[in-house]
């Protein structure tokens, strides 16, 4: 009797242990971490570029972390900002075109609403910028 206790926990524990090892690799391969690095195939990925621009640290702290996947292919700007400070514009674009560059990625600008002065220079960074007919789109 004490004998099939111990073989029914073993093999349950032996159970469990490969079921949290299992669901620790589909979280290490579907992770979002966003370094490409355990992800299927080629990525897209999309960079939100909201509101008045005055700080670039977090575009372009994002962009810096695709540089170097090799899953992600292409990389989308969804502009939606009426613009802000020339340097901080002049820093985002630079980053784009860094990208474009040296790092071989494919940059679309996509300007759902607005897309005006200094967040039109950001995305003139990019190989296309697309935007709907009824987007305000300039400077």
């Amino acid at each position: 009797m004490r004998n099939r206790i111990l073989i029914w926990l073993l093999l349950i524990g032996g159970a469990f242990v490969l079921l949290l090892v299992a669901v620790f690799a589909v979280i290490l391969v579907f992770s979002e971490r966003g370094d490409g690095e355990f992800a299927f195939g080629d990525r897209i990925q999309v960079v939100d570029i909201e509101g008045e621009l005055v700080d670039s640290r977090p575009v372009v702290e994002q962009l810096q972390r695709f540089e170097n996947s090799n899953s992600v292919r292409a990389i989308l700007l969804n502009i939606d900002s009426p613009g802000g400070g020339v340097a901080v514009s002049q820093e985002i674009y630079s980053e784009i075109r860094r990208l474009r560059e040296d790092h071989h990625k494919i940059v679309v600008a996509y300007m759902s609403t607005v897309g005006a002065s200094g967040a039109y220079y950001a995305a003139c960074g990019a190989n296309q910028i697309v935007a709907n007919p009824g987007s305000v789109v300039g400077s």
